[in-house]
């Protein structure tokens, strides 16, 4: 209903500039909301999992069995999960003091957190330097 009030009123279409300008905001907020709800759940669900990992993989520690590449840890981390290894440290008492497995792991949360500030202070135009730099010195 909003949106027929802002197209009709005083009567009159909106310019055709304006008109696509109304649009494409209107597609940048569903698109949007798909992203608030999507990024909670992929940080939820990736936590979930790495937790899951993180106890398998102190249980075959403990029966001295196959054990889970740290990579694949690291892996669930970087997309999300390093919250639920987070707790999985605390919890299982896993990687908690291997240094090497504990630089990787704080870095990717340093990542997660740089990324996240430059989001919301800088809308990303942090980013955006860094790519282009790096982009410049490789082209």
């Amino acid at each position: 209903m909003v949106g027929i009030f802002i197209l009709f009123r005083d009567h009159e279409l909106l310019d055709s500039d304006r008109l696509q300008a109304y649009m494409a905001y209107h597609s940048f907020l569903s698109i949007s909301s798909i992203y608030l709800v999507m990024i909670p759940i992929t940080y939820i669900v990736t936590s979930l999992i790495t937790l899951k990992l993180y106890r398998s993989d102190k249980n075959s520690a403990l029966l001295d069995e196959w054990r889970i590449p740290e990579s694949t840890l690291h892996l669930f981390e970087l997309f999300g999960g390093w919250i639920g290894g987070f707790f999985a440290q605390k919890i299982w008492r896993h990687k908690s003091s291997k240094g090497s497995y504990q630089f990787v792991f704080w870095t990717i949360v340093t990542l997660h957190l740089l990324v996240w500030i430059d989001l919301i202070f800088f809308n990303f135009q942090g980013l955006q330097m860094i790519y282009q730099e790096v982009a410049g010195y490789l082209l």
